[in-house]
């Protein structure tokens, strides 16, 4: 989409206003963070009522939570980039179930890392996920397994009722003073508050403070 926004923050603490999106989707992120609790809450705070929330989280009761605690002492003493390459070469056929494609090697280390590699996962139930997101404001729709079982697809309604406005403009938070919302300025966004700034560097918002 070439009309697309791109932001670079973080995932815990996210640029973006109070309601500031229609819809929000997060797939595969949360759990790789420190805080997938606060996670789920800033997707609720920055989408409007009414609004669909729709997350991907990895699933407790699946072989690769066992698959990950297992992996724990290896991913300690061997470097992603040492594992040998017949053992990368073994995601092979679950690449092929799961995507009915074929990866080269280096893609196929990354997915491997991706899935064990990965410095710090959590595994979440699906009872676990639905009392968060009610505590947020976010009320259950649809629940599927995906692959596997090893990850949950959520959907839920953000509470309240809908101003039937459409966005069009992304809205910041200052992340500095909390200031918001704060809008578009062409080639920037900058706070009239405390007048900081998130550029945009090579077609993307620099949102880290």
């Amino acid at each position: 989409n070439p009309q697309a926004k791109l932001f670079h923050g973080s995932a815990l603490n996210l640029p973006f206003a109070d309601e500031a999106f229609d819809h929000t989707i997060s797939i595969g992120v949360l759990m790789v963070t420190p805080d997938c609790r606060k996670g789920i809450r800033e997707v609720a705070r920055v989408t409007k009522p009414g609004g669909t929330v729709v997350l991907f989280i990895y699933n407790s009761w699946c072989y690769l939570n066992l698959a990950y605690k297992l992996f724990w002492p290896i991913r300690k003493i061997v470097p992603l980039e040492r594992v040998p390459s017949f053992v990368v070469r073994m995601m092979q056929p679950f690449v092929k179930t799961h995507l009915d494609i074929e990866l080269t090697e280096p893609v196929l280390r990354r997915l491997l890392g991706d899935k064990l590699w990965t410095p710090h996962a959590t595994f979440h139930t699906k009872g676990e996920l639905e009392r968060w997101g009610r505590e947020e404001g976010l009320t259950p729709v649809r629940h599927k397994l995906f692959y596997h079982n090893y990850a949950h697809v959520m959907s839920f309604l953000k509470d309240g009722t809908p101003n039937g406005e459409i966005t069009r403009n992304v809205a910041l938070r200052c992340l500095s003073c909390g200031n918001q919302p704060i809008a578009d300025q062409g080639e920037k966004y900058r706070c009239e508050k405390c007048d900081s700034s998130y550029d945009n560097v090579d077609g993307i918002y620099r949102c880290l403070v």
